[in-house]
């Protein structure tokens, strides 16, 4: 079959337009990320305290203190330690990757130690915005959560919700919604656990002391 010139032309015209046009939305989510990324890393060093939401009947969280640190960031990498009361076991850990972002969740002991429920989480879906980032979980945390929190529902979506007045870490599951919210002018000092600033570097756990400067 002889293929005339001026198909060929349209077929390459055609081919050009779609790789425009998917170069131009990979571009846009790759902007998204950028701006998400940096809006979030313009907080580093501060810490601000918040309130949870919880849909179910659950009491687990009424009456406690919540303070989310934004804290350890680079151009590629962030930790934000959530502290509920005196526990810190909990941090949240944005990496970029592959012009996408991972969440992960990475929880320790008291004596710095990984717990058996721990990195779990999700990448960046491509209907996140600068503003709004969800992190539906993958198949390697829905492992991860089958073996260590059989009683929890999945899979999870999270989300990271940014405004100019606040930041808000949402969790959704089958039959729960968890939602804590941190206004930025509700600033408090950085949290301590017994007089000293907790640091996690992803392999040990290590302790600073506080620098007041």
């Amino acid at each position: 079959m002889i293929i005339k010139s001026g198909k060929i032309s349209t077929i390459v015209a055609i081919v050009g337009i779609a790789t425009s046009l998917m170069s131009a939305s990979v571009g846009a989510l790759d902007s998204n990320q950028d701006k998400f990324f940096d809006s979030i890393r313009a907080h580093c060093g501060k810490a601000f305290s918040g309130s949870v939401e919880d849909s179910s009947n659950s009491t687990a969280y009424t009456g406690r203190k919540f303070v989310l640190h934004i804290r350890d960031c680079s151009n590629t990498q962030i930790k934000m330690p959530l502290h509920v009361d005196d526990n810190s076991s909990r941090i949240l850990v944005l990496t970029k990757r592959d012009g996408s972002i991972e969440l992960q969740h990475d929880h320790r002991h008291a004596d710095g130690s990984s717990d058996a429920l721990t990195l779990y989480g999700g990448y960046s879906s491509a209907d996140s915005t600068g503003n709004v980032t969800n992190f539906p979980e993958s198949v390697e945390s829905i492992e991860i959560t089958k073996a260590h929190a059989p009683n929890r529902t999945y899979p999870s979506v999270w989300s990271i919700i940014l405004s100019s007045e606040d930041i808000t870490y949402q969790v959704v599951r089958p039959g729960r919604t968890i939602k804590s919210n941190f206004k930025f002018t509700d600033m408090v000092a950085r949290p301590l656990v017994d007089g000293r600033a907790i640091d996690f570097d992803g392999s040990r756990h290590k302790q600073h002391l506080l620098n007041r400067r």
